[in-house]
């Protein structure tokens, strides 16, 4: 995403009221809060870092109206709140799908009390705002067009301030301008003309020609070759597609210092285990007891190419099936060496 500020406005918009969110993750269920929505589109917020293009199921407590809705919400966009400067955490775009009709209705009323349209495109609802609503006022009406009198009758009374008023000059058009005949003085105003141009010209000097350029031998061994005889160059790798996330099997010590350690037999294992992007990489690995969440301690890594890597990790969630580690302390060449393993 452009970090514009366009962008960080639409990110921050809100209604006038944010709403709870219960949503079903990959951790169990999740507290958020929606921030805004439509019958359509929704951002809400998520301590927990959401799959773009997975939909996930969420219900939406409605407040002061006493209901809740249940709905889809398919993620597509996920934006991390450290560079919107607001509360940790991640600021999802989702598009919002609610199959049952009366819970559309429960929705579109309570966007009809916040003033928001829930038909109209949310470019307009985020230009009106969130409290009061916009007045459209008709244009003024044109005034009337003065109805023309009628001629004063003879020997009706004229009013007086009719009479007051002066009569209109009459018309005189202005003198032609004079034209000089005299051609001595149109024969002088032609010399000093042509005595202007000749002074203002300018005489441009030519250019010398552009210093003659030192040309190395292997240069001018390539232009004797001619373009078609040089070497192409390889096309530019392009990386494979994400893999879906893959908890890895490891081995936990309690040191000093406390760490896991991971082999990753192959580039599929290390796709599968590495999801993100620098920097802001995550590791999945089996459920282990000695792992607790918010705990701090070592991950030992064999990569693929057989080399070995040392990085602090902290254990960020887990659930019955996986465990989530991040890398909050790792210093940006160790995630760089962990983004490349999984590459080749």
């Amino acid at each position: 995403m452009k970090d514009t500020s366009e962008e960080i406005a639409r990110l921050k918009r809100r209604m006038a009221r944010i709403l709870p969110l219960q949503l079903k993750g990959e951790f169990g269920l999740r507290a958020g809060e929606v921030r805004w929505t439509s019958l359509r589109e929704t951002y809400f917020w998520c301590p927990e870092k959401l799959v773009v293009r997975e939909t996930y199921e969420g219900r939406v407590d409605l407040r002061e109206m006493g209901r809740t809705i249940d709905g889809l919400l398919t993620v597509n966009e996920v934006h991390n709140t450290r560079k919107l400067r607001l509360r940790p955490g991640y600021l999802i775009v989702a598009r919002f799908a609610i199959p049952d009709g009366t819970h559309q209705g429960y929705l579109k009323e309570f966007l009809g009390r916040i003033n928001a349209d829930p038909g109209e495109p949310e470019s307009s609802v985020s230009a009106r705002g969130s409290r009061g609503r916009r007045v459209v006022r008709d244009p003024p009406p044109d005034p009337a067009p003065a109805p023309d009198k009628p001629p004063p009758t003879p020997g009706a009374e004229v009013p007086p301030e009719e009479s007051a008023r002066p009569e209109p000059a009459p018309f005189v058009p202005p003198p032609e301008p004079s034209v000089s005949t005299s051609s001595g003085s149109t024969r002088r105003q032609e010399r000093a003309r042509a005595e202007k141009i000749r002074r203002d010209r300018v005489v441009h000097a030519p250019l010398p020609p552009p210093p003659r350029r030192h040309e190395s031998p292997a240069s001018r061994a390539r232009a004797r070759l001619g373009p078609a005889s040089l070497p192409l160059q390889p096309p530019p790798r392009r990386r494979p597609e994400p893999a879906p996330p893959v908890a890895m099997p490891g081995l936990f010590s309690k040191g000093p210092p406390a760490s896991v350690f991971v082999r990753l037999q192959d580039l599929e294992a290390a796709r599968g285990a590495i999801q993100g992007e620098p920097p802001e990489l995550t590791f999945w690995v089996q459920p282990m007891d000695e792992l607790l969440v918010g705990q701090r301690l070592e991950l030992a890594l064999q990569l693929p190419d057989g080399r070995f890597a040392q990085i602090p990790i902290m254990v960020r969630d887990r659930s019955p099936v996986r465990v989530l580690l991040t890398f909050p302390d790792a210093p940006p060449e160790d995630l760089s060496l962990l983004d490349q393993a999984r590459w080749g």
